[in-house]
């Protein structure tokens, strides 16, 4: 336990010396970017999901074993 509590020690030093030392940020974030992120997290989501479906059919779905055609019994 004592191992994660050292390890956040530094990420804690960090973020509170950010706090302390706070400048004012002159930047412009366009008012699309969000909906721009929004399409990639989705239509990555998207493709990971055909990606796994695809493997999963691979893996698990056997193929018809193709059975010779009979002639019609008289």
């Amino acid at each position: 336990m004592q191992k994660h509590r050292t390890a956040r020690l530094p990420l804690l030093t960090l973020v509170l010396l950010f706090l302390l030392f706070e400048q004012p940020v002159y930047a412009y974030v366009d008012p699309g970017a969000g909906s721009l992120l929004w399409q990639i997290l989705v239509a990555g989501l998207v493709g990971v999901l055909f990606y796994v479906r695809r493997l999963l059919g691979l893996l698990f779905v056997r193929k018809k074993e193709g059975k010779p055609c009979q002639p019609p019994q008289q």
